[in-house]
């Protein structure tokens, strides 16, 4: 049988025929099915004759081989075996041996089509880039495999062969990122060239630097990690075990728990059963247990309603998915063992790897003791002794301040600095800073003569398997007492800041100035994770904090000091936070996030006004941040607090917040009751803005989630006039924007790109890059139905690059399940799956209900096409459920429609008429269009199949009026072409046709 070759060139084997467009009619066929003729004709031969033309060129192309192609009065058809068919099969089996066989070079090289149609030459365009970017996807997919798999070479090789791949269009930033990282690690010469293109591109050519955890433990430790081999090996062995549930590091205050289980959590996160799913918790900030969930939530990014169990929430968000959560400084949370024993009982999926003082109890807990560093014995030669873990540190921390001390000739007292410490690692921290002044022999007396007592730290030093050694606490006492009296009280002073602080509150809060912080970093009390930023060692500071209690007068001014600063930081940061400056002051509340909190407790016992106020100001900011349950406890706790004179303005920004949050987190009826109130307010207040913001609210919440989509579009025409009207560009982005997104719901696709592209553009006049990423990611995916790929991939590429840059986490979610949608069209299912499940990671930890049912909707719909039918019905299933607790009339009919065909797909036709009757009348009550269209398509292959093809006609007929009327080209064409095959079908069984069929 005769072969048609159409990549890296156009052939037919055997034979001579090489005419060009009978070719392409070949290929055309082989890859989209059975065609009308008038269609052919119209898409091969647009000027002249063009049935003619057809006729001549299934005479030639019979005569040529008499099974080339076949055809009857209405269709034509080939079978033909294909390359690029074979090349599909290839790709969707995950077959990279024999996709590589078939992938000879670009679709149709170096054919050319003389009077060809616009739609020919566009349809041979996106079918040479369809197919060289599923071919690279599957290059870059087992490159990756292979490097995991320890084979850097091969990776690299299969990484080069993907970015010299013939045919594909320039690779997206985000594949130029994957591919650079395969590249460079195995020094390949096409790295450098990669690297070029990403920086002409403003892209990262590094933006990851290791993986997540690696990213959020970078600058939290200004010391080497050092020895710790025995311990690192038996923390894996005991996580590589599946009985292990609790592995608890137990040690004295100073050992260096915290910082042997970050190292473990890394190389856990990096290799071995829980690589890419190892979270930390850093708790040495928290000592309320009823807390503790709502941290771990936010660790996790997971949220939970206020209203519901926050611990029986967590154990079901995280169920048998393989995790590792480590917490550490359990031990004053010993409150909440019995909640972290029901968690570990509820989540089967969970390991918890903790470090504390003692053990918690807790079931199945397993325990490792952690001591100090190994220390040599005396009279070790020094070149020995720079082996043992505690000289090394010792030495590396004393030359890091002193290049020039000579530690050689000082052995013998090095040696015994690091013995009487017993090889603490905090205490050897202190003491390298001593090492400047005092001779390692005097430092070392000086520590085993005086002993004295820390307080607070001598007591946590105490508790575990056994005591710290009392070096330790003569180090630290010892560094205090030679302190000047202005620095002791600087320190004191500081104790009022939670986790870190910067050099400006530092004197405006604690009184402190540079100088004398530059004085505390020197001696070693403070750390710089970052320039002009600083914090302690968690013992160092709660050593300090316990100083401050002699304070006593200070106290109340120093706490309200500290409230009123931060409030006024986040007020300034609120204002900014839409704007060339919303990046700078994203980091700035997420580095002083800890302090924001103090301030919030302190003005709940002192001034509700001023917390409500600053729960107001930092609305946004959890929003952004994705920490939605705790940013609604706070205003909802300062909104209906009694006996509070609150001002009005303030008040009405509040109960926007609030609404915003709960939104999101599906509690519609809380939000559309605190929008109504805002409205009510602002209305009062004459505030055309926050009205503005209420009517928008009000548009999404209680009207588009529900159906009324003629309700929605009222609210949100005034609030796009209240936004212009008060002077805002921005706020009127937000309701072009989801004006937009109304419109594309409901198939007004040329509309809704007007309003929507109006939206990116004054968003990005305001500098507001964040708006205009989610304008443009709209735009994205309604540039997809309208067939404008090439646009639409560009721009969700550029806005996933813009919530990355910016940690929107909601925002990135979204932009990759639209590039997943981008490249399903284009036939790379598997590497669409990928970017779902990417996605749908993403949105399970945040808990946003309707973007989660959007996403596995999608990834049904994916599965679906991969013939993995019990898949896509689970994730129906739990799209639905997940709409039960947030409805939205879209997301439920395109579920159920998405549910008809899986049904129809797998012979389940009752179901299927179900779902299917189910979807239609909710998308005829709430106008539904773009989910009408695609159910009727269904149904008329449903009637089709139990022979009523009068009903499937109608059906059809319908869906083509409706996906003309939107301008959606995609289904249109599905409909026309199912139309004709139900006219073709119908005719040949003499069947009557309706008129106007």
């Amino acid at each position: 049988m005769a072969k048609l070759t159409t990549l890296g060139g156009l052939a037919l084997h055997p034979g001579p025929f090489t005419q060009p467009k009978p070719l392409a009619m070949l290929a055309y066929l082989a890859l989209e099915g059975r065609k009308p003729r008038r269609h052919l004709a119209e898409f091969l031969w647009p000027e002249g004759n063009g049935l003619k033309s057809l006729s001549m060129a299934i005479t030639r192309l019979r005569k040529a081989d008499p099974l080339a192609c076949a055809a009857d009065a209405k269709l034509v058809w080939t079978e033909l075996e294909c390359d690029a068919t074979r090349l599909l099969a290839a790709l969707e089996a995950d077959d990279l041996t024999a996709a590589s066989a078939f992938y000879g070079g670009a679709f149709l090289e170096g054919a050319t089509f003389q009077g060809a149609s616009a739609e020919l030459e566009e349809w041979v365009l996106e079918t040479r880039e369809r197919l060289a970017e599923g071919y690279r996807a599957l290059l870059l997919r087992r490159a990756e495999a292979e490097l995991a798999a320890g084979k850097p070479e091969h990776a690299a090789e299969r990484a080069a062969l993907a970015y010299r791949l013939a045919g594909a269009a320039p690779a997206s930033p985000e594949s130029l990122q994957r591919l650079h990282r395969l590249l460079a690690l195995s020094h390949h010469e096409l790295a450098g060239t990669v690297s070029a293109e990403l920086e002409e591109l403003g892209a990262d050519p590094n933006p990851d630097q290791g993986t997540p955890l690696a990213q959020r433990t970078r600058g939290l430790f200004s010391t080497p990690f050092v020895g710790r081999e025995a311990e690192l090996a038996a923390i894996a062995s005991a996580l590589g075990r599946q009985e292990t549930r609790v592995l608890t590091l137990l040690g004295p205050a100073g050992s260096g728990k915290t910082r042997l289980a970050a190292r473990a959590a890394l190389e856990a996160e990096a290799h071995g059963p829980f690589a890419g799913a190892v979270h930390l918790a850093l708790l040495d900030d928290l000592d309320q247990p009823q807390l503790l969930p709502s941290r771990l939530g936010q660790v996790l990014g997971f949220q939970a309603p206020p209203s519901e169990d926050p611990w029986r929430q967590l154990a079901a968000a995280i169920g048998d998915r393989k995790l590792l959560l480590v917490l550490d400084n359990v031990e004053q949370l010993r409150g909440a063992a019995d909640d972290l024993g029901h968690l570990v009982a509820g989540a089967p999926g969970l390991t918890l790897l903790l470090t504390s003082r003692e053990a918690l109890g807790l079931p199945g807990e397993q325990a490792l003791a952690v001591g100090g560093l190994p220390a040599p014995e005396p009279g070790t030669a020094w070149d020995e002794a720079l082996r043992y873990p505690a000289v090394r540190l010792l030495t590396d921390l004393a030359l890091a301040l002193k290049a020039n001390l000579d530690l050689r000739s000082q052995a013998a007292g090095v040696l015994r600095v690091c013995r009487e410490l017993g090889g603490l690692p905090l205490g050897l921290e202190l003491a390298s800073a001593w090492l400047r002044i005092l001779p390692a022999a005097a430092l070392a007396e000086r520590i085993a003569s005086d002993p004295a007592s820390l307080g607070d730290l001598a007591a946590g030093a105490g508790r575990g398997d056994g005591d710290g050694p009392a070096g330790l606490q003569a180090v630290v006492e010892a560094t205090w007492t030679v302190l000047s009296a202005e620095e002791q009280a600087a320190l004191a002073r500081l104790a009022v800041f939670t986790g870190g602080f910067d050099y400006q509150a530092a004197e405006a809060v604690a009184g402190v100035d540079v100088g004398t912080l530059a004085a505390l970093l020197d001696k070693a009390w403070l750390r710089s994770p970052a320039p002009g930023r600083f914090d302690r060692h968690q013992h160092v500071y709660a050593f300090t904090r316990a100083k401050l209690a002699p304070l006593a007068g200070e106290v109340a001014g120093l706490r309200e000091r500290h409230a009123r600063w931060f409030a006024e930081l986040a007020r300034r940061s609120d204002e900014r936070l839409r704007g060339p400056e919303q990046l700078e002051h994203l980091r700035l509340l997420d580095a002083e996030h800890a302090n924001l909190r103090q301030a919030l407790a302190y003005f709940a016992e002192t001034d509700p006004a001023s917390g409500l106020a600053l729960a107001a100001d930092l609305g946004t900011f959890w929003s952004l941040r994705g920490h939605d349950a705790e940013g609604l406890g706070y205003l909802q706790a300062f909104i209906g607090g009694e006996g509070a004179a609150l001002p009005a303005r303030v008040l009405v920004k509040a109960q926007v917040r609030a609404a915003q949050l709960a939104e999101r987190l599906g509690r519609d009826s809380l939000a559309g009751s605190l929008y109504e109130r805002a409205l009510e307010g602002a209305e009062a207040l004459r505030d055309r803005c926050l009205s503005a913001e209420a009517n928008l609210g009000l548009a999404v919440c209680v009207r588009q989630n529900h159906g009324d989509y003629p309700g929605a579009l009222r609210h949100m025409e005034v609030a796009l006039g209240q936004a212009r009207a008060g002077g805002s560009p921005l706020l009127a982005s937000d309701a072009l924007r989801v004006t937009g997104d109304l419109l594309a719901n409901t198939g007004e696709y040329e509309r809704a790109v007007s309003y929507l592209e109006e939206a990116a553009t004054l968003a990005s006049d305001g500098g507001d890059e964040l708006s205009e990423a989610k304008a443009e990611l709209s735009l994205s995916g309604v540039l997809v139905y309208m067939r404008e790929d090439g646009r639409g991939r560009w721009l969700a590429e550029r806005s996933l690059a813009t919530f990355r840059k910016l940690g929107d986490r909601l925002g990135e979610a979204s932009a990759l399940a639209n590039l997943g949608t981008l490249i399903d069209e284009r036939g790379d299912a598997h590497e669409c799956k990928r970017l779902y499940r990417q996605s749908l990671a993403i949105l399970r930890q945040l808990g946003d209900p309707r973007a989660t049912a959007t996403l596995l909707n999608n990834l049904a719909s994916v599965c679906n096409t991969l013939g993995e039918y019990e898949e896509a019905q689970a994730h129906l299933e739990e799209s639905l459920n997940w709409l039960r607790r947030a409805s939205d009339a879209a997301l439920t009919t395109h579920a159920l429609y998405l549910y008809g065909i899986v049904l129809l797909k797998v012979g389940d036709m009752a179901a299927c008429r179900r779902r299917l009757d189910e979807c239609i009348e909710l998308c005829r009550r709430h106008g539904e269009t773009w989910s009408l269209m695609r159910a009727l398509t269904v149904l008329a292959r449903w009637h089709r199949a139990v022979d009523d093809l009068a009903a499937a006609i109608a059906c059809a007929r319908e869906a083509e009026e409706l996906a003309e009327a939107a301008g959606d080209e995609r289904t249109g064409a599905r409909a026309k072409a199912l139309l004709e095959e139900l006219r073709v079908a119908s005719a040949a069984c003499g069947a009557p046709v309706a008129a106007g069929s």
